[in-house]
């Protein structure tokens, strides 16, 4: 049986974890307007996590709770329904209580 890299389980369980605490919106559902804002927040999050040397790095930091860049409204409603869970005003200790939380079975 092959051994498995040990890192990339734990990314992969870093990614699993973030994927069941932020769902994401089908992009065939966005129309136009809602399409754009979505392109235009992705890549200004890429800009933001390409200060993290790993992908790990990054999925860590926001577990921690760090502050991560907050996508258009319309885009949050449809990630995180309405109202969105997550704003732009929170502090980073009110994200981190809202990640233990959401964790927390």
């Amino acid at each position: 049986m092959a051994r498995r890299n040990p890192e990339r389980q734990r990314i992969a369980a870093l990614e699993a974890r973030l994927r069941q605490l932020h769902g994401l919106p089908s992009l065939d559902r966005l129309n136009a307007v809602q399409r754009a804002e979505w392109d235009a927040y992705s890549a200004s999050y890429k800009k933001w996590a390409a200060q993290f040397p790993t992908k790990a790095a990054l999925f860590e930091a926001i577990l921690d709770g760090i502050w991560v860049p907050t996508p258009p409204a319309a885009i949050a409603r449809l990630i995180w329904g309405e109202p969105p869970m997550i704003s732009a005003n929170m502090t980073v200790d009110q994200l981190r209580e809202l990640y233990q939380r959401m964790a927390t079975p």
